[in-house]
């Protein structure tokens, strides 16, 4: 069983004085002015404040959603930030990067890829192979706000990029997560991206170009943001809501083609990528992690883990149609406990293992493999 260190973060919160700013009315930290009944009384509703950014007004105070400043330090090549506002992630258990290629683990290569690159990156495997786990962790390491959106058939334009809305009598702009991210400097997770719909991802193509062609149109504005000239130092008084934040990142995660409601992604959309596909952990490494996460015992969670591997590799020789995640495997020992006080791990596996399979053959498998393994 190894030996890790657990990394933990919190969000940082460096609070800015405000600058000098015209009377009844405040300037918030990267250059957005609050609104107030003072300075522009027909701006907001009662209760309601809303805020300019270089020209736009939007529904969030950019004091708090700003990204922090990029420092000297890195983390296998991605600029750590100071802190911010901003929310960063906060993830307690210990993070294990799996191999890729000579020798190095999917931290190094996705951190390389998304700082000394400068690529938007797509990560795809099976369901609960730590995908999203994977860039929470280093964002995590680097003090960067994330947000994640899951993509499906009913994903909207307005859910991606956000649009106006006439409020009080003003124009306001609502963002959507996407141009949340790049407006302020975010790590953007496009959740199971190959389930989104073509009229969808067609929003995406420009935002996923090379540094220095990337564009984002926020529609009816008749504003597109784009990356700042490469002969221009970025200003946040100047700059923000203008372009495209430096610091604004794209990961998209995708399971494979087998998984319900997935499709094919168009090859040239694919190819703004670097594509790095994500495997399940080691059966001890998982023991480890299951330990940590539930407390049970060392040889409970090696047989789980090494009775998990057994069926993940039935799927992979398509005898058995589900993948068996370390969610399952979570599941069991919080119904079991982690003493198997409520009932027998067995019993539990049983319960939670056979009734996540939909096909009769299936549950047969898992079955068997649970009574023999277990």
């Amino acid at each position: 069983m190894k030996d890790r260190t657990t990394r933990d973060g919190t969000a940082g919160g460096a609070t800015e004085s405000d600058e000098t700013a015209p009377s009844g009315s405040r300037v918030a930290a990267d250059g957005g002015t609050k609104m107030g009944q003072e300075s522009d009384p027909t701006s907001m509703q009662a209760g309601e404040d809303y805020y300019r950014l270089n020209g736009l007004r939007v529904t969030v105070d950019p004091a708090s959603m700003r990204a922090g400043q990029s420092t000297d330090q890195t983390v296998n090549g991605l600029r750590v930030l100071t802190d911010a506002e901003a929310p960063t992630p906060d993830i307690r258990t210990t993070y294990y990067p799996t191999p890729m290629a000579a020798e190095r683990d999917s931290e190094e290569v996705i951190a390389r890829a998304m700082g000394e690159l400068g690529k938007p990156v797509l990560l795809e495997g099976e369901a609960g192979t730590g995908k999203n786990t994977a860039i929470m962790h280093i964002c995590q390491r680097t003090n960067r706000p994330v947000t994640r959106m899951n993509f499906g058939a009913d994903t909207t334009v307005f859910d991606l990029i956000g649009e106006k809305d006439l409020v009080g009598g003003d124009t306001v702009y609502i963002l959507g997560e996407l141009a949340r991210a790049a407006v302020f400097g975010w790590t953007f997770i496009a959740d199971e991206i190959n389930m989104a719909e073509g009229d969808i991802t067609s929003h995406l193509h420009a935002i996923c170009e090379e540094v220095g062609r990337r564009r984002l149109n926020l529609r009816g504005t008749g504003r597109t943001l784009t990356d700042l000239p490469e002969d221009e130092e970025w200003d946040p008084e100047q700059h923000l809501g203008r372009y495209i934040h430096p610091e604004f990142r794209f990961v998209g995660t995708a399971n494979p083609l087998s998984y319900a409601g997935t499709s094919d992604m168009n090859d040239a959309f694919r190819s703004r990528f670097i594509v790095l596909p994500m495997h399940y952990l080691e059966p001890d490494e998982e023991a480890d992690l299951l330990i940590e996460e539930t407390g049970v015992d060392e040889d409970v969670a090696l047989r789980l883990t090494r009775m998990a591997e057994s069926l993940r590799e039935a799927h992979r020789r398509d005898e058995l149609e589900c993948p068996l995640t370390h969610r399952e495997l979570l599941k069991t020992v919080e119904i079991a406990g982690a003493n198997e006080e409520f009932m027998d791990i067995e019993e539990a596996a049983h319960l939670v293992m056979v009734g996540h399979a939909n096909l009769k053959l299936d549950k047969e498998t898992i079955r068997d493999t649970i009574t023999a393994e277990l």
